[in-house]
């Protein structure tokens, strides 16, 4: 079965195959904490300023900005709440994948872009001051690293969008790389596959992430 958000379901619909109901968990919540942390930081500056007597008109633009990152990390989380993922086949390095994004959007766009990647991961450990370090990489510093080693876009144009009460669809069809990565880890690698849709419609683009098992 297929695993998106770190839920696995089992259901078919007509001749798809659902991979998820939601968002890729770890983008979406990444979002909405960079739009948490640019409203704290701008609520820190205004605190700031009101101790440090800056103009009125200062702090209130602080917290204008404040209050502007919390409300559209917001939209940006409702647009692509009701959002999910229907695939048609199993993903399979070297064969084609189709499905289709079922957005949750009333508005068509004139052209959506979906894109699939391959995104490797890793642990860089730094350098080494001390013997022990070097048979202990538990002792050395360490961060995580990634790369995209595959990535493929397309762009739908309107006229193959699908409307319907529930919001538009977006077709897709992709070739995996014979010589791609499976899902999973290799050695201390993390390999990991994701699909991607993006539409410029009116307010909030509708922008989500679903991660899939290759």
């Amino acid at each position: 079965m297929f695993r998106a958000c770190a839920i696995c379901a089992r259901g078919v619909t007509s001749r798809f195959v659902m991979a998820s109901g939601r968002p890729s968990a770890k983008r979406t919540f990444a979002s909405l904490t960079n739009y948490a942390i640019a409203a704290g930081a701008a609520i820190v500056l205004a605190v700031r300023g009101i101790n440090h007597n800056y103009p009125k008109l200062v702090i209130f633009l602080f917290f204008a900005v404040a209050l502007a990152a919390l409300g559209y990390g917001a939209l940006r989380y409702f647009k692509s709440s009701r959002a999910a993922i229907l695939l048609e086949n199993s993903p399979i390095l070297g064969q084609p994948v189709r499905g289709r994004i079922m957005t949750g959007v009333d508005f068509v766009p004139e052209e959506a872009k979906i894109t699939m990647r391959c995104i490797h991961e890793w642990r860089d450990f730094g350098g080494s001051s001390s013997v022990l370090d070097l048979f202990d990489r538990r002792r050395r510093s360490s961060r995580r690293m990634k790369e995209t080693v595959w990535e493929e876009s397309i762009a739908v144009p309107r006229q193959s969008l699908r409307g319907s009460h529930s919001g538009f669809s977006v077709p897709f069809e992709f070739t995996l790389p014979s010589d791609g990565h499976r899902s999973g880890y290799a050695s201390d690698d993390l390999y990991r596959w994701e699909i991607e849709t993006y539409a410029d419609i009116p307010g909030v683009d509708f922008q989500c992430v679903f991660a899939v098992k290759v």
